[in-house]
């Protein structure tokens, strides 16, 4: 009987502190947040703040402020301490040198659950990424296989505006002499711009080296490292020298672009441009390619405010051997985008559980599917995105960009290649019938036209054939983290031959004839060399390869 009445006020007391609890999580003050980067949160567009937004401020209870830095005001909070609660940064040794960093691993166990889950990325970020202490300091975001059968498009390629590509019989092209002559054509039956402007191939932001290596660096199969004088092979990461190869993916985009200026079809304002302005040339249809599809968008978005079912818009076709820039397996997420929670955080517990629900399946799936009832339902068992919210992707515009749908990449834990616990990938977009419902107008067409179900499927069945490649080997990510910090001998050096590569640029491009290209490109590899070329390639490849080989290691066990 005293067992039983025991058991009795248990059971009460039970009771009363779960609806205790229950009341106080009710009642809780709803908490706030500061989230510093350089990336644009798009906190002034009208649509914002996104349906993606409020479901992750209500899942942990707090308003989270955005702050957007350029490089030189982030410098100057991390100098001065007046940091936010969370920031994110390309490369981790300034804040762990600093001491700028609040190390994870006491918060973890109550606060972290999902976190812990990530048990490869986390032993990587530990031994790599926490000055020899072993603490975890860092998160980093698209964690797993990214874009495994292709997106919907691919942003690289032989770029080319569709309706005059299918206007000169969309001939076939596998070499970039091949699309100089496509270029050409299709400028040749190109209307005039309503601005009266000229129409050229294409135009650039070359400023940026990015742009000048970009395309050929894509399309060859080679990713960046955090220099441009080196890159890397995605099937087998290994390093190659970038600059003074002269077999290299920075000499093929010299000698396309030197090309392309001797027929006037490179824009001459590719020296100076900013990226704004190239969308804005694009926008007024005065270039029929392009080197990323990304400075191009505002052709076919402003094409089709006049007619929505133009076809006047830049998307890639593919060539035999090409690359796709898709396809790579970021067992430790993207490395170049490392949030940590600042040692300005009053609040750490709420912190680590935003960092949490980053990695949890429920916002995972909100992340690149939208909300449960709301853009997608289970139809027996099998979660299914609504016709609605299908037909509003392929629509576009403000309602669409309010959802949020994959607007969070920098920052959310894992691919959309990752599973939820319910058996399906965290996006529900990657099957072929759906694609197609989604589709634009423009990439309907082109579908239709090469009988596949989504554009870069077309890429995708050349790497199920055996006649193209994607990103699948590539390990530059988990690299370039774990990567030892380079001397400052060896910074400045490589910051010295970036230096002389962007002076020397424009008189390579403009070169009168071959020869002159020739000798130019063989007087910049000198230079280059005896700028301590040879030098930084010594360290680099010795770290480049020393770092993979422990990384594959680890991967192994």
């Amino acid at each position: 009987m005293v067992r039983k009445k025991l058991s009795l006020i248990l059971a009460i007391a039970l009771l009363l502190t779960a609806a205790s609890s229950f009341a106080f999580a009710e009642t809780q003050e709803r908490g706030k947040l500061t989230y510093g980067s350089t990336v644009d949160m798009d906190t002034d567009k009208e649509w914002y703040p996104t349906e993606f937004i409020l479901y992750l401020q209500d899942m942990i209870n707090a308003d989270i402020e955005f702050i957007e830095y350029d490089n030189d005001t982030l410098q100057l909070a991390l100098a001065s301490g007046d940091m936010p609660d969370l920031m994110m940064v390309n490369t981790a040794s300034t804040i762990l040198d600093g001491g700028l960093a609040v190390p994870l691993d006491d918060y973890l166990e109550e606060y972290g659950q999902n976190i812990l889950k990530y048990e490869q990325r986390n032993a990587v970020l530990r031994e790599f990424v926490s000055n020899g202490d072993g603490k975890l300091y860092f998160h980093t975001p698209n964690t797993g296989a990214e874009d495994m059968t292709g997106s919907t498009t691919t942003w690289n390629g032989y770029l080319v505006r569709w309706d005059l590509y299918k206007e000169i019989g969309a001939p076939a092209i596998n070499s970039d002499d091949e699309y100089i002559e496509v270029l050409k054509q299709m400028i040749e039956i190109a209307p005039t711009p309503a601005n009266g402007g000229p129409v050229y191939a294409m135009g650039l932001h070359g400023t940026d080296q990015w742009a000048w290596n970009i395309r050929s660096m894509a399309n060859l199969g080679y990713s960046n490292t955090t220099t441009w004088a080196y890159a890397v092979n995605t099937q087998t990461t290994e390093l190659v020298e970038n600059y003074t190869n002269p077999d290299s993916p920075f000499w093929a985009n010299m000698e396309f672009y030197f090309k392309l200026n001797r027929e006037g079809l490179l824009d001459p304002d590719s020296f100076t441009m900013t990226g704004d302005q190239v969308q804005e040339k694009a926008a007024n249809n005065q270039y029929v390619g392009s080197y990323c599809t990304w400075y191009t968008s505002d052709m076919y978005d402003t094409n089709r405010e006049s007619d929505p079912n133009t076809l006047a818009g830049i998307i890639a076709v593919y060539g035999e051997g090409m690359s796709g820039w898709y396809g790579s397996n970021h067992t430790v997420g993207w490395g170049d985008k490392l949030t940590f929670i600042t040692t300005s955080c009053e609040n750490i517990p709420l912190a680590v559980q935003f960092l949490d629900a980053l990695d949890s399946d429920e916002l995972n799936r909100v992340h690149y599917s939208g909300i449960e009832g709301q853009t997608w339902n289970y139809v027996d068992g099998v979660p299914t995105l609504t016709d609605e919210v299908v037909a509003l992707k392929a629509e576009g515009g403000d309602e669409w960009s309010h959802l949020g749908i994959s607007s969070f990449s920098n920052t959310i834990g894992a691919s959309g290649f990752g599973m939820h616990e319910d058996g399906y990938y965290y996006s529900l977009w990657d099957d072929p019938e759906l694609k197609y419902a989604g589709l634009s107008p423009l990439e309907k067409d082109y579908a239709d036209f090469y009988g596949v179900q989504y554009p870069s499927q077309v890429h995708y069945n050349m790497v199920l054939e055996g006649t193209a490649i994607n990103q699948s080997g590539n390990q530059t990510q988990a690299v370039q983290l774990g990567m030892a910090v380079r001397p400052n001998e060896i910074q400045r050096i490589d910051a010295r031959l970036e230096e002389i590569v962007n002076r020397t640029i424009p008189s390579l491009v403009t070169a009168a004839d071959q020869a002159a290209f020739d000798a130019a490109k063989e007087a910049l590899i000198n230079e280059l060399k005896g700028a301590g070329a040879d030098e930084s390639w010594e360290w680099w490849n010795e770290n480049w390869n020393g770092t993979l080989a422990r990384l594959n290691e680890m991967f192994a066990e």
